[in-house]
């Protein structure tokens, strides 16, 4: 809102924004590096009752796609339980969608199930609690981070991840968590403050799965 004078933009005006930020991103992504989008869809409602209704997944796609990108992986994110309904803006799931690069090195597409073993990605994630309310859920974070750890080792060139939209850190604590550097930036001074201290840790579940809960120690991110 703030490039369109503090007004909210049109649906057309935002799914053309996601398009071209996609694009952006995956046109400059390394021959080893990938691009998470972590993207909940909007509902805008009018006066008349009528509404639109932004598929950010499709247009993050569109977007990567146009810059000779390709789709990795596509997850989705439960924020409630199947067969809630919910009629906010809204809806009550996100999707969780990993592109590579047009110079994307074929390992990337070699194991579209992500991780083996005990870190195995489920093809439908559960959002837990967050440290803010518009911030990525700190399991589904582990996992996008987990997956890029263990798809650099082989190669270990990919070692930092940078999170352009951090918030208050969620997705650098999970770097750090399983080994990567991380990188952040964002427009709020207080959510920076938080992410310079935001620390996760991993608890394995009875019956596989992990959870991850996060906690605040000393500054370690760095934040622009």
């Amino acid at each position: 809102s703030a490039s369109n004078g503090g007004r909210a933009p049109s649906p057309e005006a935002y799914g053309e924004w996601l398009e071209s930020m996609a694009s952006t991103v995956v046109s400059r992504l390394p021959e080893d590096g990938v691009a998470v989008f972590y993207q909940t869809d909007v509902r805008v409602v009018y006066n008349d009752d009528s509404f639109s209704y932004v598929d950010k997944s499709y247009h993050v796609i569109a977007g990567a796609r146009a810059a000779g990108g390709k789709v990795v992986w596509h997850r989705i994110a439960l924020k409630s339980a199947p067969g809630t309904p919910s009629t906010g803006m809204n809806p009550m799931y996100t999707h969780v969608v990993c592109c590579s690069g047009p110079r994307g090195a074929p390992s990337f597409h070699q194991r579209p199930n992500g991780l083996g073993g005990p870190a195995q990605m489920p093809d439908v994630l559960t959002r837990g609690p967050c440290e803010w309310k518009r911030g990525t859920d700190p399991v589904v974070a582990y996992y996008i981070c987990a997956y890029i750890a263990a798809q650099a080792a082989p190669c270990a060139t990919t070692r930092t991840i940078v999170d352009p939209f951090c918030g208050t850190g969620c997705i650098l604590a999970c770097a750090n968590l399983v080994g990567l550097d991380a990188l952040g930036n964002d427009y709020s001074p207080k959510r920076c403050k938080v992410a310079r201290t935001l620390v996760a840790t991993r608890t394995s579940r009875e019956g596989g799965g992990v959870d991850v809960t996060l906690s605040r120690e000393e500054p370690r991110n760095l934040i622009v």
